[in-house]
This record gives structure tokens, sequence and C-alpha cells, in this order.
């Protein structure tokens, strides 16, 4: 597993909205886009799961076992990703 090859074909994220999952062992959801009339190909995948760590921490609920409840138990979230890999994901005064 892993392997890009193995992967299926997608289509330019703009255009199609797809993506797909490299392995089910590292769970690491990729898109494309293209650029440069077909020429220059972009692989794209979220440079750190830090935000989904918290999101887990936030609003974690399981109404079986309560000690696993985040601080807002079912609390609603809206998902907003600013910077990317330049500063290693981290967000930038420009981004804030």
């Amino acid at each position: 597993g892993g392997r890009l090859a193995d992967c299926p074909a997608l289509t330019d994220y703009k255009l199609e909205r797809q993506y797909a999952t490299l392995s089910p062992y590292d769970a690491c959801n990729y898109a494309v886009n293209v650029y440069d009339e077909g020429n220059v190909l972009s692989i794209v995948t979220d440079s750190s799961p830090h935000g989904t760590h918290v999101a887990g921490i936030t609003a974690a609920y399981h109404p079986d076992d309560t000690a696993q409840n985040g601080v807002a138990p079912g609390a609603q979230l809206i998902s907003c990703k600013i910077g990317d890999n330049r500063l290693a994901g981290l967000e930038t005064g420009v981004g804030l």
C-alpha cells in the first residue's frame, strides 16, 4: 500500500472535486491540481494533522464512554485552513 501508481487516477480538483486516500494504513488523503495546460501536476496533501487533533480534543462525543469526550462534546466545527507547507503549515500574520 501507499504507492501512488496503485491509486486511482484523478482529474484536476478545481474541476471535479475528486480526492483519494493513498492507503488505509496512513489515511493520507490527496488531490491533484493541474497547471500550465497539463504540463505541471501538483499533488496536494495536508501539511499537518494538528487541526484534526485539536478538533478531537474540542468536540469529541462518545455517549457510551463520556471519559473520552472533548471539552465541548458534540460541538459543531467549521474547518478553515490557513498557512501552507512553506512555513510547515503554520499560520502567518498575513493569514490571520
